[in-house]
């Protein structure tokens, strides 16, 4: 599991929250954001790859690349998951930590990782709204040596 708390934004994406634990990237604008997560690869393999991430009908059709160490996955968006923030009903002060979302995850595929070190990188390749895409974790299952 990657999930948002060990990444780092590029771009317009930022945090749901100053305090990473729990939080979610939001304000996906362009192709140009990308979500960074420096990891090593043990062994070659082959990866079934989830993204767990909420937007609405109008970014169903947009496409989330990941890449590392020169190999890349892509997949479009099929479902909308207009998740609602949740948390706040029970507060009785503003929260400085971040709320929470029913993120939902997208199969993204499979895909061939070489042993190694390096960045794993998620980006749009495709966005038909800006400010409209979350995310807050990847996973990626070994399938195979």
């Amino acid at each position: 599991k990657l999930p948002a708390s060990e990444a780092e934004a590029k771009g317009n994406i930022i945090r749901s929250s100053k305090h990473p634990n729990d939080s979610y990237f939001k304000g996906w604008k362009s192709t140009d954001d990308k979500i960074l997560w420096n990891i090593e690869v043990e062994s070659d393999g082959l990866f079934e790859v989830q993204v767990y991430y909420a937007c609405t009908e109008k970014n169903v059709g947009s496409e989330i690349e990941m890449q590392f160490n020169g190999a890349s996955i892509s997949n479009k968006i099929q479902t909308a998951n207009n998740a609602p923030v949740m948390g706040m009903e029970h507060d009785k002060v503003l929260r400085e930590e971040s709320y929470v979302k029913d993120f939902k995850p997208m199969k993204l595929g499979k895909i061939n990782l070489k042993k190694g070190k390096g960045t794993l990188e998620l980006y749009s390749k495709h966005l038909n709204t800006p400010d409209d895409l979350e995310c807050n974790l990847i996973t990626l299952r070994r399938i195979s040596e």
